[in-house]
C-alpha cells in the first residue's frame, strides 16, 4: 500500500500508534487545563458573590498591609501599628488601651482619647468591629462566640480572653462570626 509515496512498513506500526496516542493525550491535556482554570475562577467568583450577598466578604478582607496611625481625637497621641497585630481595643473613660500581639507576646499601649474616634479612624480597615460600648475587636483574632443574647461573649485566639457583646450588636456580630 502506498500513501503519498510512503511505503507502509509493519514494523513501525507500534511507533506510529505510540505517537498517535501521545498527540491525542497532549491535545486533551492542553484542552483540559484552560477549562479547569476557567471553572475554578467561576466557582471562586460565585463564592465571593455569595459571601458579599451575605455581608461577610467585606469583613474578612485581610489585604490590609499598611500601618495605621491612631490619634484617638488627640493630635498629641501617636500610635502606629499594623492592624493585623491588634488583638482588641478597650476603653476606660477617656483612655484607650490597644492590645497588640508582637511575636506571640501580648502587649498593650495606652493613649488618651475616645473609642468613637478610634472607631472612625479604623473604619477604612474592615478587620475591626465594635461589639460593645467599651470594646473593638479584630475579627481575625476571634476564636468562637458563646452565650445567648443576654450574655453573649467573643472568645479570642491565643489569649482566650472573653469580650462581652452588647445586646444591640448581637445580630450584626452573628452575621460575621457564627455562634459555636
Amino acid at each position: 500500500m502506498i500513501f503519498l509515496d510512503i511505503e507502509y512498513q509493519p514494523q513501525y506500526f507500534f511507533i506510529y500508534l505510540k505517537y498517535f496516542f501521545f498527540s491525542i493525550f497532549g491535545a486533551i491535556i492542553i484542552g483540559i487545563i484552560p477549562v479547569t482554570v476557567q471553572y475554578l475562577l467561576l466557582i471562586n467568583r460565585q463564592y465571593k458573590k455569595t459571601l458579599k450577598d451575605a455581608g461577610i466578604l467585606d469583613t474578612v478582607n485581610d489585604s490590609w498591609e499598611e500601618d495605621v496611625r491612631i490619634t484617638a481625637g488627640n493630635s498629641k497621641n501617636k500610635c502606629v501599628f499594623n492592624p493585623q497585630n491588634v488583638h482588641y481595643i478597650s476603653s476606660d473613660e477617656n483612655y484607650i488601651t490597644i492590645f497588640l500581639f508582637n511575636k506571640e507576646l501580648l502587649s498593650k499601649t495606652i493613649i488618651r482619647g475616645t473609642l468613637r474616634s478610634v472607631e472612625s479612624e479604623l473604619n477604612k480597615c474592615k478587620l475591626f468591629i465594635r461589639c460593645h460600648n467599651r470594646y473593638i475587636v479584630n475579627v481575625k483574632h476571634v476564636n468562637r462566640s458563646v452565650g445567648n443574647s443576654q450574655n453573649f461573649r467573643l472568645i479570642l485566639n491565643k489569649s482566650e480572653i472573653e469580650i462581652p457583646v452588647s445586646r444591640s450588636k448581637v445580630s450584626s456580630i452573628l452575621k460575621i462570626i457564627p455562634k459555636n
